[in-house]
């Protein structure tokens, strides 16, 4: 797990997470399956949960695994894994102090996985 600095929305910092530590892991990992667990306290925005969704399924040939404890999440996360149209993402940022947090973490893995 990546330990945010601050108690924020997560938007921007999730999807810098995503691809320049998640996806570059994964795809050389080469998972056959994958689990994707939101949590009740989730501090992310329905759009940005739909595109996650919608990125972690392209591995493992599209199986995927998804728990929830947020009701009010299911019709998106089902939506997007149906493959239905999502909505356009509005630009988010990424908080200067979980910057450095990747950047250090990003370095720590860099040592075992040629792929960052």
């Amino acid at each position: 797990p990546i330990s945010w600095k601050k108690d924020d929305e997560w938007d921007g910092d999730l999807l810098s997470s995503l691809f320049e530590i998640i996806l570059p892991l994964a795809y050389g990992f080469k998972p056959e399956l994958v689990i994707l667990a939101v949590g009740s306290n989730i501090r992310i925005q329905e759009v940005t949960l739909a595109h996650l969704t919608h990125f972690l399924q392209v591995l493992a040939e599209g199986r995927i695994l998804v728990i929830s404890q947020a009701s009010d999440l299911v019709e998106t996360l089902v939506s997007s894994l149906l493959g239905n149209p999502l909505a356009a993402m509005s630009s988010f940022v990424l908080q200067q102090e979980n910057a450095l947090v990747l950047v250090k973490l990003r370095q720590e893995l860099k040592q075992h996985w040629k792929l960052l």
